[in-house]
């Protein structure tokens, strides 16, 4: 009887022990959670202070932005102004088509190629914190190259090269220039030169009309010239 009485009272501590046990793993459980949310709560508040004071800087320092963001703005227009819209065939023929005008000079043929993309825009993209699209592919380079036969004096030829380099502001670049002689005064040239264009975000392509009503087009240069444009 006392050794069951005895097996008893063991039982009962056994119980007990699990019980404390039991307790003493939900508490730990419960407290490592608990702990571990307030740690992830407090790196949270470290990164919204973080974020807090970056903007109160911003705010601070906004008129500043926005004087640097306008002259920004402005050095870029400057810099575009430099160049027209976009290329066309029909700008080109007309370029050469004024210059026989001012300068009282004849064009044998004019050899227009395709057009080319020289340079692609965006290699350094401009990232918004905010979201939204960076200005990659805001503008589109063009190039085209074409040949110019003539022939003149020798001052005449200067005349021509200067015109070219002057036209308009336009951003011609020449590549060679080929002189031979074509007998008395009158001298033979080819000039080869590339025109170069940015297009895009909202830039128009220079608009021309090439006369066709008293001059007919297949007439443009009263000499028959030849004009090749690239298929």
């Amino acid at each position: 009887m006392s050794e069951n009485r005895n097996n008893m009272n063991n039982l009962r501590y056994v119980f007990i022990l699990i019980g404390v046990l039991a307790l003493l793993a939900s508490y730990f459980l419960v407290f490592t959670k608990y702990n571990t949310k307030i740690s992830d709560i407090s790196d949270e508040i470290k990164t919204l202070k973080t974020e807090r004071d970056r903007l109160k800087e911003l705010y601070a320092n906004k008129d500043n932005i926005k004087s640097q963001t306008a002259s920004l703005e402005s050095d870029i227009d400057k810099e575009l102004s430099k160049y027209d819209g976009g290329l066309s065939y029909k700008a080109e023929i007309m370029d050469t088509y004024n210059m026989t005008q001012d300068l009282k000079v004849d064009v044998n043929s004019l050899t227009l190629n395709a057009k080319e993309v020289p340079y692609t825009f965006g290699q350094l993209a401009s990232v918004n914190p905010n979201g939204g699209s960076s200005d990659v592919g805001k503008y589109t380079s063009e190039s085209m190259s074409y040949d110019i036969s003539t022939n003149g004096t020798y001052d005449q030829l200067k005349q021509i090269i200067k015109y070219i380099i002057d036209t308009n502001g336009k951003r011609k670049a020449l590549k060679t220039i080929s002189i031979s002689g074509g007998g008395q005064e009158e001298l033979n040239m080819t000039v080869s030169l590339t025109e170069y264009a940015i297009a895009g975000e909202g830039r128009e392509i220079q608009k021309v009309e090439i006369p066709d009503y008293e001059k007919s087009t297949n007439n443009l240069f009263f000499n028959q010239v030849i004009v090749r444009v690239a298929e």
